[in-house]
């Protein structure tokens, strides 16, 4: 769960403009689509086993645990995606995270 709200919030403070009014582009890379597609069948055959299965055999809290983890897939991809748009972003990343190591 911790891991959801970091998510979550990373999404938040990347895609909401900032008062300045300067919120960036929407970059969607190169995977976007197929990614769409992805998150489209997962929510899909989330909505089919709760609308169409038989009674009983829908353990809605299974299934949400099944699914959760394929969101936060989609969730990272979106939010790597917009951060990392160039090598100049990615060298400072992996210079802070070798930093860190040593």
């Amino acid at each position: 769960m911790p891991a959801d709200f970091v998510l979550v919030a990373g999404l938040i403070a990347r895609f909401l403009p900032t008062p300045a009014g300067e919120g960036g582009p929407f970059f969607r890379g190169a995977l976007f689509g197929p990614v769409m597609w992805f998150l489209l069948a997962v929510l899909g055959a989330f909505a089919f086993g709760a609308v169409l299965s038989t009674a009983g055999a829908y353990f809605r809290n299974a299934a949400w645990v099944e699914c959760r983890a394929f969101l936060q897939l989609v969730g990272v991809y979106l939010l790597a995606s917009n951060v990392i748009t160039d090598r100049r972003r990615l060298g400072v990343l992996s210079g802070s995270l070798c930093s860190r190591s040593a």
